[in-house]
């Protein structure tokens, strides 16, 4: 029965891959058939039929006509066209080429299709001479185009007003040539700088000046459904300039962003490969349940950053106050990323291809000692262990001199070995490559950008005999993003298509379990035999085996994105747009796990021979498992924009959207495989198999409104408000509504501010408030649960027993959202033309009706409770941001520098009565990652003075133990001396600076990021060594810093062998200050785009450079990465990434 169901399921499976994969073929090929037709279409235009009201009339009218009755645009020099003249039409009803032949039979013109455009041109065959002259005279002009400096303007654009694709661009020189008609108009070009209209008026030369527009780059902000100009906005949000991450190495985007944006905290989990994915904060957390941002890609909610290719991004928002996130409603809660992909612009076709390939090496990690350190120290913890006992340990302990020779001269590595677990398992670096290739471009009717892209990671272990790794992360992105004007200046249609393939191959057991095992096990143990055989350790498992042998994981992620727009410019109504959405996304992941058994070897110390081996499990073992999931968003939106007497500007905008998801899942196994060849389910036995799955559907619905008005671009105010409805609440508390006000006043508009101009750009004050909704439970809170029970007895005269159904938890009918008030008070600045910029916030955010499962009854009622809106929370601080710009001659510098602080405070979170009425225990009036244990006051330095205090309640205190206070006085240290201590983990200050220089084609680009007021907790084998006995390796940092009476001040309590319950109660002891400061990226590059545009046409630009991230770190913590958050110091490391790069444009 199972394998019929797994095979209904495979079956399933590959018929909803061949699914996916027809919607993918059909969706690129309806888009080529598209474009396909488009320019097909010129061809038929031609043959379209065109129907005139009368067959005399004006070349202005005629010209209407046509372009009104077929998608084609005339183009013609007003010199050379007049369009009062009277023609006429023998025919009224023929095609467009007809029409045109007729009418310009016996006229000077003769006409040319291209594309969507008709040309009307002087027929210099038809035309006399002395037409020709009559016509504008052209000349060659010459000139040069300069920065403020007088440096030369390496491509700048030349063109003709009123020409689009004539033109030039300046040389290495600056210099430029044209031939023009001597009243053309010329229009100057380049980015970062204003663009200048000037006047040929016969004049042969010229020499141009260009000014720098320092708002251009922040001209525009993308916010919730729409943008609006920087100076306008009222709300508080961030644009990250995405082209600072192209070249950083590392393929997790989201990793990337810390200390770039103030305002978000990125707390990093691990540095491997596929699967560094951290957490991100956006000004703190405010509640237990969730604090992850809302995440939306191209305007669709719910899509992931992390896998994202740079190189497609065109910008980065992120939203944080209540007038930014109210149009997201529930979801946007914890602040908002708003992530813009990359458009094509008509004009010529751009091609950027990127690649970086470098390597990686573990930032900090423990140093794992000598086994001769080992041995000889263990020997110290055996005797102390023994003394407490009152037992006699001996001279030595555990080994004996003889012994600890042999570990220390290595000569007898079988019985003796001397393991460095780190150097047994890591290889000497983990090797990347990345590859992006961008192609853009189009004309005015499509406009197209497509980008692929490559990466490449291997993990840090392997098998360090061959310096291979066993594990790695492959991924694969393409997108194609089209633009299409199907009716000039009204309708336009995007269809974006994005595909991603992530392959994880890795090891068969979990990284944490390699890096668990080597510190847990003494490097006296044996490693990998000098014969090439593996050993038994004392504890666990053989890591090298966990890394190298033992079977493998082939993990493929497949993703999906789909989104079509039509955008409608509605006729007769000006400013007023109407668009309809519709987004697709599929993820099918299919995950294989093959699990071999490990022969580990024993050795005997005293016949020089293997005692034999042993696997470590009984046959192989394979799982199998699928997954699918699938999200469709439908979109509608209505946005008005009208200006009222030249000074008021008023915008409206609706929003209705509905979205809904399903997941599905299922999973077989078998074990016990004998022939370990053939790796499918069918080959293994039948007696030892199972297999479950699992299915979940969502839905939401939601509409936006927003009001705004500002007069003059001085006066602003924004309204806000969402109503959102989910499926997790009962219907009469099934809808929430979220509303948001915000305001800002630009102060150096006023006319009192003049005169500060030349100081003072910009000054601007906002203020925002409003209210947002979170629904993160789980389904069906409101109704009772049941599940399968103990036997029970059914039926009277045939009784049978069989499982029951019993209820499992209470229903809550009230649970409703959970809601979060949000404050903001902000002002930006910008002093001497925009060279200084400023943007400082302060913010206050309260979380009431906060949903958690209660706590508050006896656990032996035997049912598990909802969630209930049962908690509080606030939490405030300020965010900063400061940038300067400037040049001084051909060296451009800038510096960046963001701050951010925040820290919340719980309010009530329905605490256990015990722990509410103890002040010294209660969560409430602390942050919510708050420490709770006891507070310690050193060690003891003499078994007296631990003697004659206080004792904990299990074990006694000798010396070298850690001294702790008796908060209550009751001469006992116990669960009731436990108070608050240290800091959160979670910084809550972070902070970033940024400092880049350009000189002659030269760049340099340095970025440091840090945190502050954060507290680590030493634990593991990190704080206690031998904690296992025999198992723990002694870390070199344990070495001359643990407790002896020759050692008072040490940093670690006395050597124990096994646990010291004393020791290993949770304490202050152990708390580290966790701030530090790193140089996260350095890059230094050069520009060879002098150099190519005089000698190589076909590349427009090469820049090659060298990368290195983490590369230094101050910081109190020594013996593992800060920036991890890890407490034992096993985790999978940060890396220190050096990569070589080139980016190149053709």
């Amino acid at each position: 029965m199972k394998k019929n169901l797994l095979q209904k399921w495979y079956v399933h499976q590959q018929l909803e891959l061949t699914h996916i994969i027809r919607i993918m073929k059909l969706s690129v090929f309806f888009i080529f058939v598209f474009l396909f037709q488009l320019q097909a279409g010129n061809v038929k235009s031609q043959e379209v039929r065109v129907t005139l009201s009368k067959s005399s009339l004006t070349f202005g009218e005629l010209m209407r006509e046509i372009e009104k009755q077929t998608n084609y645009l005339f183009m013609y020099r007003d010199a050379e066209i007049d369009l009062s003249q009277k023609i006429e039409v023998k025919n009224t009803s023929a095609t467009v080429k007809e029409i045109l032949t007729t009418a310009l039979r016996n006229k000077k013109l003769t006409y040319k299709f291209s594309n969507n455009y008709i040309s009307l041109y002087v027929d210099k065959e038809k035309a006399p001479e002395t037409m020709v002259t009559q016509q504008e005279r052209k000349i060659k002009i010459k000139g040069v185009v300069i920065d403020q400096v007088g440096e030369p303007i390496i491509g700048a654009n030349i063109s003709l007003k009123g020409q689009p694709g004539t033109g030039d661009i300046t040389d290495i020189e600056g210099k430029f040539t044209l031939e023009v008609p001597e009243k053309a108009v010329l229009v100057i070009s380049y980015i970062g700088y204003l663009t200048q209209e000037i006047p040929v008026n016969g004049k042969a030369s010229f020499n141009i000046q260009m000014k720098e527009d320092t708002k251009t780059l922040d001209e525009v902000v993308v916010v919730g459904y729409g943008s609006q100009k920087k100076q306008t906005v009222t709300a508080s949000a961030s644009t990250l300039k995405v082209s600072s991450l192209k070249n950083v190495p590392t393929a997790n985007l989201a990793s990337s962003l810390g200390g770039r944006v103030s305002g978000v905290l990125i707390q990093q989990t691990g540095g491997e490969a596929g699967y560094d994915d951290p957490t991100i904060i956006i000004r703190g957390s405010s509640s237990p349940t969730s604090s992850s941002p809302l995440i939306v890609v191209d305007g669709i909610i719910g899509r992931s950053m992390s896998q994202l290719d740079p190189s497609e991004i065109e910008s980065m928002t992120v939203l944080k106050d209540a007038s930014a996130v109210a149009p997201y409603g529930a979801r946007g809660a914890n602040g908002v990323i708003l992530i813009t992909t990359k458009r094509g612009k008509s004009g010529k076709a751009q091609v950027d291809y990127n690649f970086k390939i470098g390597f990686g090496t573990p930032t900090r990690m423990p140093e794992i000692a000598s086994s001769y350190d080992h041995a000889r120290f263990m020997n110290d913890a055996w005797r102390n262990k023994e003394m407490d006992l009152g037992e006699d340990p001996g001279m030595y302990g555990i080994y004996t001199e003889e012994e600890l020779q042999k570990f220390r001269d290595g000569s007898d590595p079988y019985g003796y070995p001397n393991t460095d677990w780190n150097k047994e398992v890591l290889l000497p670096r983990a090797w990347q490559q990345m590859h992006s290739l961008t192609a853009s471009g189009g004309s005015d009717k499509v406009k197209y950008f497509a980008g692929f892209g490559y990466v490449k990671q291997d993990a840090l272990y392997g098998d360090t005999r061959t310096n291979k790794s066993t594990s790695g992360f492959n991924r694969y992105n393409a997108r194609v993003n089209i633009d299409a004007n199907i009716v000039d200046k009204y309708l336009n249609l995007s269809a974006d298509m994005a595909y991603r393939q992530e392959d994880r191959n890795s090891i068969a057991g979990s990284t944490s379990d390699v890096f668990n095992n080597m510190h847990r096990n003494p490097q006296t143990d044996p490693g990998r035999f000098p014969d090439g055989n593996l050993g038994k350790v004392s504890l666990g498992v053989n890591p090298i085996g966990l890394a190298t042998e033992g079977g493998w994981v082939k993990d493929r992620k497949s993703v999906l994105n789909t989104r079509f727009m039509l955008d409608f410019n509605v006729p007769g109504l000006e400013g007023l747009n109407l668009k309809g959405i519709f987004s697709y996304d599929k993820i099918f992941n299919s995950i294989k796990r093959w699990t071999t058994p490990v022969d580990f070897y024993v050795w005997n110390k005293i016949t020089g021979e293997y005692d034999g081996h042993s696997p470590n499990r009984e046959g192989a073992e394979l799982k199998q498992t699928y997954s699918t999931s699938q999200a469709m968003t439908f979109e509608f939106q209505a946005a008005y924009n009208k200006t009222i007497a030249q000074d008021h500007q008023l915008g409206a905008l609706f929003v209705f959207s509905r979205s809904e998801g399903a997941d599905e899942n299922f999973w077989a196994s078998r074990t016990k495989y004998r022939i370990y060849s053939i790796q499918q389910l069918f080959a293994g036995p039948d007696k030892d198999k199972d297999n479950s799955g699992s299915a979940s559907e969502t839905g939401k619905v939601g509409s936006v409104f927003r009001l705004t008005y500002n007069y003059k671009e001085k006066y602003m105010l924004e309204a806000n408000g969402r109503l959102d409805g989910s499926e997790k609440f009962p219907k009469s508390k099934r809808y929430g509504f979220f509303p948001s006000v915000s305001a800002a006043w630009r102060i150096s508009a006023e006319p009192f501010m003049e005169p500060f101009s030349g100081v003072l750009s910009n000054l601007k004050l906002r203020t925002s408030w409003g209210r947002a909704g979170t629904d993160n439970i789980g389904q069906f809170q409101y109704m009772s649960a049941y599940g399968t029970g103990g036997d029970a007895v059914f039926g009277g005269q045939n009784p049978e027993i069989a499982p029951g159904y019993t209820e499992t938890r209470f229903p809550n009918p009230n649970i409703t959202w959970e809601t979060s008030e949000m404050f903001n008070i902000g002002i930006d600045a910008s002093f001497f033309n925009g060279k200084l910029n400023l943007e400082a916030d302060w913010f206050y955010k309260k979380t009431n009706d906060i949903l958690r499962e209660r706590t508050d009854m006896p656990a032996i009622l035997g049912y598990k409770l909802p969630a209930a809106n049962v908690g509080k929370v606030d939490n405030r601080g300020i965010d900063l941001n400061i940038t300067h710009r400037n040049h001084l001659r051909d060296f451009n510098y800038s510096i960046a520098g963001n701050l951010t602080w925040a820290r919340n405070k719980v309010i009530d979170l329905l605490e256990p009565a015990g722990e509410k009425n103890n002040p010294r225990q209660r969560s409430t009036g602390h942050s919510m990652s708050q420490y709770f244990g006891y507070e310690a006051l050193g060690l003891f330095q003499s078994d007296e003075e631990a003697n004659n205090w206080p004792q904990p309640q299990f074990g006694k205190a000798k010396a070298g133990d850690i001294k702790y206070k008796d908060q209550n006085g009751d001469g006992i240290i116990d669960a009731e001396d436990e108070i608050a201590i240290g800091r959160s983990n979670y910084p809550e200050l972070v902070y970033g600076l940024n400092l880049n220089a350009e000189w002659k084609g030269f760049d340099i680009t340095f970025f440091f990021q840090g945190a502050a007021l954060a507290d680590f907790y030493y634990n593991g084998y990190l704080a206690f060594p031998y904690i296992e006995g025999r198992g723990g390796a002694l870390l070199e940092h344990h070495i001359g810093n643990t407790w002896t009476p020759e050692n008072p001040k040490a940093e670690f309590p006395r050597l124990y062998y096994g646990g010291n319950a004393n020791n290993q109660l949770f304490s202050s002891f152990w708390m580290r200050n966790g701030s530090y400061l790193r140089l996260k990226n350095v890059e230094i590059g050069y520009d060879f785009k002098k150099l190519l545009l005089s000698k190589v046409s076909e590349i427009q630009g090469l820049r090659l450079y060298f990368s290195g991230s983490n590369l230094l770190t101050w910081s109190q913590i020594k013996y593992f990465d800060p920036e991890l958050r890890s407490t034992d110091g096993s985790a999978y490391p940060q890396m220190k990434t050096f990569v070589f790069g080139a980016n190149i444009t053709f």
